[in-house]
């Protein structure tokens, strides 16, 4: 077993231990969400106040069926009944984590 197998089987111990559940793809996944960065972002019209995450799925979930592949910009992803869109994407080839930033889609 490599240190990527290793880091891959940790991943997935660590989010059935501690990981909520979202949405992705319209199927639930376990992921571990970050506490709610709120900020205030200028809009026409003035300030608008937005709450963003940041959200780190385990890769080998999203490469399996039902997922098939890793989360592109502009994706949807529903944490506690309200929908995000995916504006950043880390992703490593050998990494155990792929992590995405969200923001609001009412935004």
């Amino acid at each position: 077993m490599s240190i990527f197998d290793e880091f891959a089987a940790d991943a997935s111990e660590i989010v059935s231990e501690i990981g909520r559940t979202v949405t992705f793809r319209g199927n639930p996944v376990s992921a571990i969400v970050s506490e709610p960065q709120v900020g205030e972002s200028l809009m026409a019209g003035g300030f608008k106040d937005s709450t963003s995450y940041s959200v780190k799925f385990v890769r080998s979930t999203l490469l399996a069926a039902p997922f098939s592949g890793l989360p592109e910009t502009g994706e949807v992803v529903i944490i506690e009944g309200r929908e995000f869109t995916i504006n950043a994407v880390s992703s490593r080839a050998f990494a155990a984590w792929v992590r995405v930033d969200v923001e609001p889609r009412d935004f």
